[in-house]
């Protein structure tokens, strides 16, 4: 992270992984009082005090949420965060090539012997 940074906020479901992040910024001098991963998951976002971003970055992690109404959720909390300016959405893969890739994934984690019904069942 550059030294142009005024702030980070991250969420992070899993508490180890937030306590490793944030000891890994705290031993930066330049980025202790500047960065902090909370826990929590995306919907949580509206619960962390005194947030104020004016840029919100949602990664690819978000083809994983479990529905379309939670990124909506999510979203809608966002636009409402007092000195939002920009919500970017990257790295996320297009609806259009969505079957292939679930087909490939499929194939590549059930091997080469895999039946025409095991990867249907595996992409569903």
């Amino acid at each position: 992270l550059d030294s142009r940074l005024e702030s980070y906020v991250g969420l992070e479901p899993s508490r180890s992984a937030a306590a490793f992040v944030n000891k890994a910024v705290e031993s930066v001098p330049s980025l202790a009082e500047k960065a902090k991963v909370h826990v929590g998951t995306a919907t949580d976002v509206g619960q962390i005090g005194n947030l104020h971003p004016d840029l919100v970055v949602l990664n690819s992690v978000i083809q994983y949420f479990p529905s379309s109404e939670y990124l909506a959720e999510v979203a809608d909390t966002l636009v409402h965060l007092p000195d939002v300016k920009r919500i970017f959405f990257g790295d996320v893969r297009s609806q259009a090539t969505n079957e292939h890739f679930l087909a490939a994934r499929a194939v590549r984690t059930l091997g080469e012997n895999a039946t025409k019904n095991d990867v249907r069942q595996k992409m569903a």
